[in-house]
């Protein structure tokens, strides 16, 4: 068994070598390409500049979707689309990838983010359900192709510096890790700012208990008393029924359009700069039978269900935050504009828990961090359960947020260590599995949240997981029992949380990711 995982594994120094050579030797200009080096950096620049638009075009609509589509639960309901599709594509993004270009594939993923920001200015069951189930079904796609495209860019970088092939490819990932975080800020700062000056509210609060008494209408939109009308070019204009004379723009259909906008504009420059790499890492995966069998064997560890619990836990917090916190604590209180800077605060406290563990990776799995991050998390579920806001605790609600933010951040990294240096050689079938069961958590809380309707319920049951996870952990760290990896190969333990909330990135596994929310 073993000696067929180390034929199908890469040797990166091997290759490293073989790639310097061709560049040393001039080989573009005998293939007639005119000593033309491969365009790295322009492409890895297309790459951010298309990422950053299309992450923050589409993640702030997502964030308000439980808050400002709440009739019929179509917002809910379209958080349920995306990641129950976002689960297929789980478990069909390799198939794909082995058949296609990166950038035909990058550039359907960015189309379905067109799509998705249309919906939003057009809500109807029509428009919002298929476009998040297309762009939930693309996002692990999206995610999988940067991976391999990190691992290219870094092994075209080190042919012609004097880095190690480890420091650059952590160096490519490290700057797509801010570029998705900081695309999450800029776009939830922008809503927010936009959503305040708006005349959109939030239909009917939410109860504590049982969340079943929110008002039935036949349309999806964000108002009852509402008509939308487009007037060349693209400006909205918000008209009362019967009215004669239009009145102000209204600031959340320009948000809308600026979104779209973007994600255009993200398509237009992948479509325009970016090349088809001349190096396309490939991993041979055999058949459907030979990864079922692998996977069969992985699933006997005990190690794989612990750590696994882990990653559904942290789906399940990102869920909740973006179902439910959100609505409960933010636009039921103060307003739909206080979304956006619930999730800022998010995003900055998790980039910088991130980065702060990256610095410090040998102390994530020693008894300290995993104390620290089971009172952190059981900090986040109590006061959540306790705690009821009020209009004058703003503050105080954008730091507990921001703490939320820290925590999914060392819950991120511990998790995604532990199942790194338990599983050795196992690694890429492990963070494969992370992704998976990290999508099931954020499925189960959607679901729980449309059909349940109750808040006490969700917590409820994160606290279970919580519990089940933090022995897990304990368990893991205490008998992780590395393999001996292969000559050759590139690991990094930068971890992102991109997908999900960031998806959350979807997160970036084992090589980087939500997604959030």
């Amino acid at each position: 068994m073993e000696e067929g995982e180390t034929v199908q594994k890469t040797n990166f120094r091997q290759e490293l070598m073989n790639y310097r050579s061709f560049m040393n030797n001039n080989l573009y200009s005998l293939m007639g390409a005119d000593d033309k080096r491969p365009p790295t950096w322009r492409n890895f620049i297309a790459l951010c500049v298309a990422t950053f638009l299309a992450v923050s075009s589409v993640m702030p609509s997502r964030n308000l979707q439980s808050s400002v589509y709440i009739n019929t639960h179509l917002g809910n309901l379209s958080l349920c689309c995306m990641y129950g599709f976002y689960l297929l594509g789980c478990f069909t993004a390799k198939p794909i990838m082995d058949h296609f270009r990166p950038k035909c594939l990058l550039l359907i993923s960015l189309f379905t983010h067109v799509l998705y920001s249309i919906s939003n200015a057009v809500p109807s069951f029509y428009t919002l359900l298929p476009s998040a189930a297309l762009l939930g079904f693309s996002h692990p796609i999206m995610w999988s192709i940067q991976e391999r495209l990190m691992i290219g860019y870094s092994l075209g970088y080190t042919a012609s510096s004097t880095l190690t092939l480890q420091h650059s490819l952590h160096s490519f990932q490290t700057l797509m890790v801010i570029i998705i975080h900081s695309a999450h800020i800029m776009g939830n700062l922008l809503s927010a700012g936009l959503i305040s000056v708006s005349h959109i509210h939030c239909p009917g609060p939410s109860l504590w208990g049982n969340m079943s008494s929110h008002r039935s209408i036949a349309g999806g939109g964000p108002s009852t008393e509402d008509r939308w009308t487009y007037t060349l070019p693209l400006m909205p204009i918000l008209t009362r029924q019967g009215a004669e004379k239009p009145h102000e723009l209204d600031y959340y259909q320009l948000l809308t359009v600026l979104f779209v906008c973007f994600s255009v504009i993200s398509m237009g420059a992948l479509l325009v700069f970016f090349e088809n790499p001349d190096i396309i890492i490939q991993k041979k995966s055999g058949t459907w039978a030979q990864r079922l069998s692998k996977l069969v064997a992985i699933t006997k560890d005990p190690g794989w269900f612990l750590g696994q619990i882990g990653a559904m836990l942290n789906g399940f917090l990102q869920g909740l935050l973006i179902s439910d916190i959100l609505k409960i604590f933010g636009s039921d209180v103060f307003g739909c504009f206080i979304v956006g800077y619930m999730m800022m605060c998010f995003g900055t406290g998790n980039l910088a828990a991130i980065l702060s563990l990256d610095r410090l990776k040998n102390y994530r799995l020693n008894i300290l961090s995993l104390m620290l991050g089971f009172s952190l998390t059981t900090f986040i579920l109590v006061t959540c359960y306790i705690w009821k806001p009020t209009k004058d605790d703003a503050i105080l609600l954008l730091l507990f947020i921001a703490l939320w933010g820290v925590t999914d951040g060392v819950m991120q990294s511990q998790i995604q260590a532990a199942l790194s240096a338990y599983f050795g050689r196992h690694k890429s079938t492990a963070m494969a599995g992370y992704r998976i069961f990290q999508g099931f958590g954020l499925e189960a809380s959607f679901l729980l949240s449309l059909l349940v309707r109750d808040l006490h319920i969700s917590l409820y049951m994160a606290m279970s997981l919580h519990i089940l996870s933090c022995l897990g952990l304990v368990w893991i760290a205490r008998s992780k029992r590395a393999a001996r990896p292969l000559p050759g190969a590139v690991t990094t333990e930068l971890q992102s949380s991109s997908s999900s909330i960031i998806t959350q990135p979807a997160p970036y596994p084992d090589v980087p990711l939500e997604e959030h929310a």
